[in-house]
């Protein structure tokens, strides 16, 4: 569930990019952002939206380097994206189902941190004028945070409705307080 007060204030403040994707835009003025938050989430519902993340997990350590979007509207991408994803382990976890004939995957990358406390967590997303953005918070932790001294790449994925390119990331950052 987002929070469109802290949405709003910290995506107005501190929009970041993601120089590994084409996918992303590089800035937002307030009154985009507003009009954004404010749409109605593009969403396959509540109940397919738990099971895809229980499926998905919550990969911390993945293939993925630097920060991003990666869009997946076939069974070929998504395996390519999910291959990426768990590389790092042994053995590979089984990819959660996706109906492509309906269905697509958006998956936000946080790029390569320095050590562990920090995160990327889809937000809301939207489809305005045929576009699609995928809102997310890169949350890092705060100065009295204790945290595992380990490089970590997040990603964090969503299933949703299938449509047509572009998909856009919109990536702000939040401070974590312990």
């Amino acid at each position: 569930m987002m929070r469109p007060v802290l949405l709003l204030s910290a995506a107005a403040a501190t929009l970041a990019t993601a120089a590994c994707s084409p996918s992303t835009s590089p800035s937002f003025s307030q009154p985009e952002v507003i009009e954004l938050l404010a749409a109605a989430p593009f969403s396959l519902g509540a109940e397919r939206e738990q099971e895809f993340r229980a499926a998905f997990g919550n990969p911390w350590n993945t293939g993925y380097c630097c920060r991003g979007l990666r869009v997946a509207r076939t069974e070929a991408e998504w395996s390519a994206i999910w291959d990426t994803i768990v590389a790092p382990l042994s053995p590979p976890p089984t990819p959660p189902a996706v109906d492509f004939a309906s269905e697509m995957v958006v998956v936000a990358l946080n790029g390569s941190t320095p050590n562990g406390g920090y995160s990327i967590e889809i937000r809301h997303v939207a489809r305005l004028r045929d576009t699609t953005f995928v809102v997310t918070a890169a949350v890092r932790p705060g100065r009295n945070c204790v945290v595992s001294q380990v490089v970590t790449a997040d990603v964090d994925g969503l299933v949703v409705p299938r449509a047509p390119p572009p998909a856009i990331l919109v990536m702000y950052d939040e401070v974590r307080r312990c």
